[in-house]
């Protein structure tokens, strides 16, 4: 047996079972390369032989790109220029020009704003200033690692960075929420079902996955500043472990610190109690801790090591592109949803990290590649052969893969119980941290609370002092008046008093100063309890932390084997993905050779049935002139036998008539012989005899007449037997040509239907084929405009968008006009200027679109649906109707002035579709407009709107 020819998917599936593993663990800095990356990435997606469809035409790649880059499609005289374009760059120069308009970072904004808060109603934080920064972001491409830590980390206490806080603060800063929410964003794992226990479906989610993400987030709160601010933030306490245990097996708990997601538990660095932050809580305060939980994770996961957060927006700018993720969908990473191609996506992470997370860059690469320019008309070619090659092939990595998955699954066990052994054995040390953690906190408060009475007993006797000082002061006083009074007993009486009440100040400062001295004790017999306390506790932390350090070693061992595991059961499930896929394509292979069998095998029943056909119509034929001729026959019998009857009865009659003659003859003669001589008799005989003869004559002659007849009935019947035979034989032709023209029918019934559920069979396979082939992308998707896409679609092509731009621009040249040497950076600023006054004027159209094209707020956005209020919209909505009015050069006005059916078919196309007509197109245009002569504007608005919705229109392709 020969080995089976080496094909480029046997080198792909080589390469990615050497180095699926390799890269784990191993820098995230790749040796230079000299390939650019558009040129990698299209030779790992043409690796996989079979069906692949060609580059898109220009007109379909212009809208394409323009629409995915911009929210914008062409206009029609970009549209011209570059059909007419003959420089073989141009579409570079395109992603280029594209790429610098204020209109991507505008596009982008929009795109991030939906991924980040899925249309969540701005509260606290505005829509403008949350849009603005992203938009901000994206001008000065602002990479994405800092965009994400500072989505992560914002507090909203900085106001450069304030907006970026509206991620936490507008999903309440629930912890639970933000677990599910930073899991499936960030990270691409929605763990919602893994909170109460490992996820029933998912074996890669854990319930300490959700448990040590949620770690981050339990301190976390909102936080409304005292007025005058009265601004929301976000508010930080510090966390402690988490207990949890599962719902299914209860009585066995678990506890975790908080966990990095793809990573292990964060060693967090212990303070001495009551030193834990650096502004404390308090009523109207907003704490601050010196260790942030929330900091660490973002500044973690975006240094460029995590390769869950790298994958996840690996993916996610791939799928802005092309409409479609390499994990789909987005936030569902695990090992039982791979990447359709998994060395693609290391390769696209692993090469963002490198380009320093620089999106505009990234998303430059992806539009160069052949992959985005593909048409979406997939030709479904396929050799039998090359299928069952690489069904061989695939079994042979599947076994391969099937061996490696297995022993890193027993490796990851391995890490498992190393690392429960470690935790198991660090119990006692950590429980005696808790322990002397707890006696110096209750220390610690002894101190704080021995301070706080220390502190009043001070401020009592301060106060006592200055009134007993007074008190003592007016007694001197008082005293050296009465001297000069010694008759006034009533004044004597006075100063006695005065003097009594010093005296009694003077004893209770007495007693104050007392208590103070006890209580000065207390403080210092409470520090000292403090530093004997937090010496236990450093001892406790000293004697724990080799065990702690035992088990954050086995965590990144067992956290290491894990990504091994879920690393090589991804690889397996894509090749599994992949045999799933040549296997439809070896079904959509024989079921289109069946259905093309089916049409043949029609053809031949219908030529069987035509023949039967006419083969029963001659028997048939035959049988129409038997019938006639048997009739013919009995009818001719009838007739001679009526013949021969009448002749006999006439032979009856004269025989008869001469019998009873020559009787009378015979009775005459004897008469005469009687009478001899009488001559009357003798005449009479005679003249008897005479009759006698005639009738003797004419008897003989009626008698030959039978004869004849009868003989004419004999071939009569003879021939109405040869005719009734004839037809006989006839009939026994027709019957199994009949039957067989029966048979012929029921053949081409069942031909048809075969045909029939051939191609239904067929086109079924196709589809699923087409579907493999878009999920690898050697096919282009069919994506639906978002709301936002359709909106500014609509106002770009009625002619809205431009009049508005050169509305915003004449205004700013006559209060501002540019230099004549104005700089490219004055240049684009201006252009940003403009772009965000037309925004700003236009915008107010988005809340409508979005209100019935998207998802309701805080629900995932990414799915088509159509509904009867989309239908309704487009036939009565005011902004539409009001829109497709003439004015400023629109379409509609160019198409109502425009005489030639021709231009205004060519305008109408390459306007709204951006693309020429078709011959059938122009024709159809120019005789609907040709119908209504009178009518002209309502026909050119009725043919604009029926573009504008069309499936053509609504999706980008």
């Amino acid at each position: 047996m020969t080995a089976p020819p080496v094909c480029g998917r046997t080198i792909f599936w080589s390469v990615l079972i050497a180095t699926a593993f390799a890269s784990i663990g191993q820098a995230d800095e790749p040796a230079p390369v000299a390939v650019p990356l558009h040129a990698r990435i299209d030779q790992f997606v043409e690796a996989d032989p079979g069906p692949i469809a060609p580059l898109a035409s220009d007109e379909e790649f212009l809208r394409r790109i323009s629409l995915d880059l911009t929210g914008l499609p062409p206009t029609p005289d970009e549209v011209r220029a570059f059909i007419a374009d003959a420089d073989g760059e141009k579409r570079t120069k395109t992603v280029d020009q594209l790429l610098a308009d204020p209109r991507y970072a505008r596009h982008m904004a929009t795109v991030f704003d939906v991924m980040l808060m899925e249309r969540r109603a701005a509260s606290a934080v505005s829509d403008d200033e949350w849009k603005n920064y992203l938009v901000a972001s994206f001008r000065q491409n602002k990479p994405y690692n800092v965009l994400a830590k500072e989505l992560l980390s914002a507090d909203g206490s900085d106001s450069a960075t304030r907006p970026a806080a509206r991620f936490f603060l507008d999903r309440a800063v629930e912890p639970n929420l933000l677990t599910r929410d930073v899991g499936r964003i960030f990270f691409g794992r929605d763990m919602q079902c893994a909170q109460c226990h490992d996820h029933p479906l998912i074996d890669d989610y854990k319930q300490a996955d959700y448990q040590g993400l949620l770690a981050f987030m339990q301190g976390l709160s909102a936080f409304t500043a005292p007025a005058p601010d009265g601004k929301l933030y976000v508010a930080e306490r510090i966390g402690s472990e988490i207990a949890f245990e599962s719902v299914f097996v209860k009585g066995v708990k678990h506890a975790t610190g908080p966990r990095i997601p793809g990573g292990v538990e964060l060693v967090e660095p212990a303070f001495p109690p009551g030193e834990e932050y650096t502004i404390a809580p308090a009523d109207g305060v907003r704490p601050i801790p010196k260790f942030s939980r929330r900091a660490t994770l973002a500044e973690t996961v975006t240094n460029g090591g995590n390769h869950w957060f790298n994958d996840n927006v690996a993916n996610r700018l791939w799928m802005v592109l092309m409409g479609r993720g390499l994990v789909q969908p987005p936030d569902l990473h695990h090992s039982s949803n791979p990447p359709t191609n998994p060395a693609l996506l290391r390769l696209l992470s692993d090469e963002f990290v490198r380009l320093g997370y620089d999106m505009r860059t990234f998303l430059r690469e992806i539009a160069l590649t052949k992959a985005y320019q593909r048409s979406i008309d997939l030709p479904l070619e396929a050799s039998p052969g090359e299928i069952a090659a690489q069904r061989q092939q695939l079994a042979a990595q599947k076994a391969e893969l099937e061996q490696v998955e297995e022993a890193q699954s027993a490796a990851h066990d391995a890490g498992v119980t190393a690392w429960q052994q470690a935790k198991e054995a660090s119990a006692p040390s950590k429980a005696a941290v808790a322990a002397a953690l707890a006696v110096a906190t209750e220390a610690d408060k002894t101190r704080a609370t021995a301070l706080a009475e220390f502190a009043k007993s001070k401020a009592d006797l301060a106060a006592k002092q200055d009134v007993a000082n007074a008190v003592a002061e007016a007694s001197v006083k008082a005293q050296a008046a009465a001297a000069k009074l010694p008759q006034d007993v009533e004044f004597a009486a006075a100063v006695q008093k005065v003097n009594e009440r010093n005296a009694q100040l003077a004893a209770e400062v007495a007693a104050l100063a007392k208590a103070i001295e006890e209580k000065q004790s207390g403080v210092i017999s409470a520090e000292v309890q403090v530093v004997v306390t937090r010496q236990g506790l450093d001892a406790a932390r000293t004697n724990a932390a080799p065990l702690i350090e035992a088990i954050r070693v086995a965590d990144e061992a067992m956290s290491a084997a894990r990504k091994q595991k879920e690393a090589a059961a991804t690889t397996l499930a894509a090749v599994e993905n992949s045999e799933i896929a040549v296997g439809r394509l070896s079904e959509q292979v024989a079921l289109a050779a069946e259905a093309a069998n089916a049409v043949t095998a029609l053809s031949a029943s219908q030529a069987q049935l035509v023949a039967s056909q006419q083969a029963a119509q001659q028997a048939a034929s035959v049988m129409t002139q038997a019938d006639a001729a048997l009739a013919a026959s009995k009818q001719q019998l009838d007739v001679v036998a009526q013949q021969r009857a009448v002749a006999e009865e006439e032979a009856a009659k004269r025989k008869t008539i001469a019998d009873l003659l020559a009787s009378a003859v015979s009775q005459a003669t004897l008469a005469a012989n009687e009478t001899p001589g009488e001559a009357s008799l003798t005449e009479t005989v005679k003249l008897l005899q005479s009759k006698a003869d005639e009738a003797a004559a004419l008897a003989a002659a009626t008698s030959s007449a039978v004869a004849v007849a009868v003989n004419a009935e004999q071939q009569a019947t003879v021939a109405m037997t040869a005719a009734d035979q004839a037809r006989q034989a006839a009939a026994a032709e027709l019957a199994p040509r009949s039957t067989a023209v029966e048979q012929a029918q029921t053949a081409l019934t069942t031909a048809e239907a075969a045909v029939v559920s051939g191609r239904a069979a067929a086109e079924a396979a196709a589809a699923k084929v087409v579907e493999d082939r878009v999920s690898s992308f050697r096919a282009a998707a069919l994506k639906p405009l978002t709301p936002e896409q359709l909106c500014f679609a609509l106002l770009r092509v009625t002619g809205q968008y431009e009049n508005f731009w050169k509305a915003e621009e004449a205004a700013l040249i006559a209060a501002a006009p540019l230099p004549p040497e104005a700089t490219s950076e004055q240049i684009a600023a201006r252009r940003a200027e403009i772009e965000q006054k037309v925004y700003d004027k236009l915008k107010v159209h988005i809340p409508t679109f979005a209100s019935i094209y998207a998802a309701g707020g805080g629900q995932p956005q990414g799915d088509f649906f159509a509904t009867a209020d989309q239908a309704l919209f487009t036939a009565n909505g005011g902004p539409i109707l009001a829109w497709l009015g003439p004015g400023g050069g629109n379409l509609i006005e160019r198409m109502n002035a425009q005489a030639d059916p021709k231009l205004i078919a060519e305008d109408l196309y390459v306007t709204t579709l951006a693309r020429r007509p078709s011959d059938t197109e122009l024709a159809e245009t120019a005789a609907y407009l040709a119908a209504r002569p009178e009518e002209k504007l309502a026909c050119v608005q009725e043919l604009i709107w029926a573009l504008l919705t069309s499936a053509e229109f609504r999706f980008n392709h």
